[in-house]
């Protein structure tokens, strides 16, 4: 998207809608408004193909140039999205809540953001630093996890490539 196309997102109590961004002013009619007032986050990609937004129902992801819907995520819980550099894959974070269950725990969630499959779950406590950061080639994704921050290489989440310890690390920021 240039800046002369540029459009900006809106939530309000009347939903979301698209206006053009400056120089162009008014309504931004290729996106069907969605009149939902309970939006919890919305994002885009940084490149705008896509965008995607949650509110207590689900979780929309839309083609950003399109404005057809890729998929929706039945997932009520979610507050936080982020998507990867390349806009491969959607994370999803919601409030931690324990389980007897540890799978069911599970509130970080890592999404195709095409297809709308779930490929990797974590269990995430804190709000701060939530997000997984990548590589801007997506080579590389990372997380904070209690006084450690974990590597993944080429998104396979199964698999920790490196760790990285450190007492009382609250925060990190990976270098695109």
């Amino acid at each position: 998207m240039s800046a002369r196309d540029s459009v900006i997102a809106l939530r309000s109590a009347r939903g979301i809608r698209f206006c053009h961004g400056p120089p162009l002013e008014g309504e931004y009619n290729k996106f069907r408004k969605d009149e939902n007032s309970s939006c919890r986050d919305m994002t885009f990609t940084k490149d705008g193909s896509f965008f995607a937004w949650c509110t207590i129902q689900r979780t929309n992801i839309m083609d950003g140039t399109t404005y057809e819907s890729l998929c929706q995520l039945n997932n009520s819980r979610v507050s936080l999205l982020h998507f990867s550099p390349k806009g491969t894959y959607l994370s999803t974070w919601e409030p931690y809540s324990a389980k007897q269950n540890a799978q069911e725990s599970c509130n970080l969630h890592i999404w195709d953001a095409k297809g709308g499959s779930c490929v990797k779950s974590f269990i995430q406590k804190k709000q701060i630093g939530w997000n997984p950061q990548w590589s801007d080639d997506e080579f590389l994704c990372a997380r904070n996890v209690s006084n450690e921050v974990h590597f993944f290489e080429k998104a396979n989440f199964d698999k920790i490539a490196k760790k990285i310890f450190m007492q009382k690390v609250a925060y990190f920021s990976l270098a695109p």
